[in-house]
């Protein structure tokens, strides 16, 4: 509508009265022709802008171009005449929407979308417990080394990083012959129950038994009638009375093995020994 409503008034600015009368004789009649063909020019011209006008107040507007929610918070869409419409969307694992009202799930970004509307959403975490490690599956040693600087353990088929971080003292990262095939993280003990926080926030828990501080998460996307999975997250206790994250690749249709999943975690721990 408005479109056709801008159309409208380009032509009207740009015709001339008197292409109305120039076949006219210039005399009198003509002169009131004129006058006439003026009047009617700028009548319509006031319908077509009022028409404009009136359209635009009709049409469904946002008060806001985005929201940043954390998880579990709701907010409700605020704009004008958009009472009646009906909100998708587009990742629902981090976030849903529904009469109007969003509520934010795991971290992520999704988009909100109805007719011609789209409200981007961005859900971020409270907790920040660490930096979740290199998740680039394949990457050689000398990509993950460039990334980490020298690191303190550095065998045939793994790397081990010291950081900065008190709470997450080590990251890990294992390889095979077509690269990086996981990384992992170290937490101490003491930060177990902000880890489990942490976790929760971003990934779908599969398992969790926080009294043996073991629990199998998967990083989800898409629609939760036909969800999407490119990685998982397992977490155990360590022999060295710490905590590993252990990190691996997983596809949709697959998921890594429960034998892997342990050999994996086992590589790791004989690695802090």
């Amino acid at each position: 509508m408005a479109e056709v409503c801008a159309f409208l008034l380009s032509t009207i600015a740009h015709t001339e009265p008197n292409e109305a009368t120039a076949l006219l004789q210039k005399n009198d009649k003509t002169k009131k022709m004129k006058k006439t063909s003026t009047i009617l020019l700028l009548t319509a011209a006031t319908l077509a802008f009022y028409a404009c006008n009136k359209s635009d107040e009709n049409s469904p507007r946002l008060s806001q171009k985005a929201y940043t929610l954390h998880p579990d918070e709701t907010q409700v869409i605020e704009g004008t005449n958009i009472s009646g419409l009906i909100w998708e969307s587009d990742n629902e694992f981090a976030a849903t929407v529904k009469d109007g009202t969003i509520t934010a799930k795991f971290v992520g970004r999704t988009n909100i979308t109805a007719d011609n509307l789209t409200l981007p959403v961005e859900v971020k975490p409270k907790n920040h417990l660490y930096d979740e490690p290199s998740m680039d599956w394949g990457a050689s040693k000398e990509t993950i080394c460039a990334k980490y600087g020298t690191p303190i353990n550095d065998k045939d088929n793994s790397l081990m990083f010291k950081t900065n971080n008190s709470k997450a003292p080590y990251y890990i990262f294992l390889f095979d012959e077509k690269g990086m095939s996981a990384s992992g993280v170290v937490v101490e003990l003491s930060a177990g129950m902000e880890l489990v926080d942490f976790l929760i926030e971003r990934y779908l828990p599969v398992d969790v038994d926080t009294s043996r501080y073991s629990a199998t998460f998967v990083h989800a996307y898409g629609k939760i009638s036909n969800p999407q999975t490119d990685y998982g997250a397992y977490m155990s206790a360590a022999s060295t009375g710490d905590i590993l994250v252990a990190y691996t690749a997983i596809g949709t249709k697959t998921r890594t093995s429960e034998q892997t999943v342990h050999h994996t975690l086992e590589i790791m721990d004989n690695l802090l020994l």
